[in-house]
């Protein structure tokens, strides 16, 4: 603790001298790390997320995402340092470091993050290489502090991993059609790499542990080498008024060692009263209204024995023995299942509240440890004041699913984003 102490006042005290604030940018604001720049050229973030509240059930059986709280009373959710550098106009580099306190009461850590970014290329490319959260739909992307609301959506955690997806390869984007009316815009974006183990260890989650089941809960997801690919088109119907639509996929093989194939389509429609274009890089004081909708598809190749559940069937390597040997005691299986999630987001005029309501669901499949579930999720954002960078997010969460019922939990969460974040933009 006292060395993550040590770092948070030191980061401060460097980021608030006047020798490190120095930006092309004549907007300066300490306070919130907008602008702020140590020549021009690294730019660093920080951001912490805790919550406060209290479950009918276990929230280690709830949870949807690494981040997600996960006990009764305080949970320290997200303490990440990040760096952005610009070393030339097309070239910047991003990496970031976050950290959590687990179930033990102790700090775990990992690098989410670590690439390069080329932009200006032939064609309107832009490339990206190292560590990355691949592009899939629209929320895959965002780190802890990003999120609408205050914890996972259940459909990301249960296709694409409880950390996100994270890739360790390569990235090409660039637009496709080149004749499109004004006001719409494409582009088609390409990665692929070995899927990141973002964590030391891996664990399941608690909603998929309620029964004993012939095959794992988390076997169908992506390990080893993937492919992603994101297709979205947006059109800005007004100054006000953006709408973006997207098509995912992922291809790969999983932890049964066969195959997993993941579909996606993501729509959003953002209307924003002091303008909804260019809006990187600015806080949310405005009034705004959001709407944002992501369907995921999944058919994965499934296998179970009598051995399934010992810790050595993690191992890629008996994944992979899997693949070759045709003992019939290894029972052999495919799924398909379905999840959605909807959100709806309105901003105040003055800047200062915010309201959110969720609602999700995913399809179940008791032979894969997987239980039908839905839940639905009213929030409430305060922002007491644009010059400081923290919010206070309340959220209720009702819960039920066939394996454990209703649950109700009640979450309380500061967030703190300090940091501009130039040189993190994707």
């Amino acid at each position: 603790m006292k060395p993550i102490a040590f770092a948070t006042i030191t980061f401060f005290t460097l980021a608030s001298s006047p020798s490190f604030a120095q930006t092309a940018s004549p907007n300066v604001n300490p306070l919130t790390g907008e602008g702020v720049s140590l020549g021009g050229i690294l730019f660093p973030t920080i951001n912490f997320q805790t919550t406060f509240g209290t479950s009918t059930g276990e929230p280690a059986e709830l949870l949807s995402g690494h981040h997600d709280p996960d006990r009764k009373g305080f949970t320290v959710q997200a303490l990440e340092f990040g760096l952005g550098a610009k070393l030339h106009e097309h070239i910047t580099l991003f990496g970031n470091y976050a950290l959590k306190v687990d179930l033990d009461d102790k700090w775990e850590g990992a690098f989410e993050e670590y690439y390069a970014t080329i932009t200006g290329l032939p064609a309107g490319a832009t490339m990206r290489g190292g560590r990355f959260l691949t592009k899939f739909g629209a929320h895959n992307e965002n780190h802890t502090h990003a999120f609408v609301m205050a914890d996972q959506h259940i459909a990301n955690g249960r296709f694409l991993g409880d950390d996100a997806l994270a890739l360790e390869g390569a990235e090409i984007s660039l637009p496709i059609l080149r004749s499109l009316p004004a006001g719409w815009e494409d582009r088609f974006t390409i990665a692929t790499g070995r899927v990141a183990n973002l964590h030391s260890h891996e664990h399941s989650h608690g909603e998929d542990e309620h029964e004993e089941s012939e095959f794992e809960a988390e076997g169908s997801l992506l390990r080893g080498w993937t492919t992603t690919a994101h297709y979205g088109l947006t059109y800005a119907a007004s100054s006000r008024t953006l709408h973006t639509a997207g098509l995912s996929g992922a291809w790969g093989a999983n932890r049964y060692g066969r195959r997993t194939h993941i579909y996606g389509a993501n729509y959003e429609y953002l209307w924003r009263a002091d303008g909804a274009l260019d809006r990187t890089g600015h806080r949310e004081t405005s009034e705004f209204f959001q709407w944002r909708t992501e369907l995921f598809l999944r058919h994965a190749g499934a296998v179970a024995s009598e051995h399934h559940d010992e810790e050595e069937s993690h191992s890629e390597e008996h994944h992979e023995e899997h693949e070759e040997d045709e003992d019939s005691s290894l029972t052999r299986r495919d799924f398909t299942d379905f999840a959605a999630y909807s959100v709806l987001t309105y901003g105040f005029p003055t800047g200062k509240w915010q309201t959110h309501l969720r609602g999700e669901y995913a399809s179940g499949n008791a032979d894969a440890g997987l239980p039908e579930r839905w839940r639905v999720s009213p929030a409430v954002t305060w922002i007491p004041s644009e010059q400081l960078p923290v919010n206070l997010k309340l959220q209720y969460n009702f819960d039920h699913s066939p394996s454990f019922g209703d649950e109700h939990s009640v979450w309380l969460q500061f967030n703190l984003v300090w940091g501009s974040g130039c040189a993190h933009a994707h």
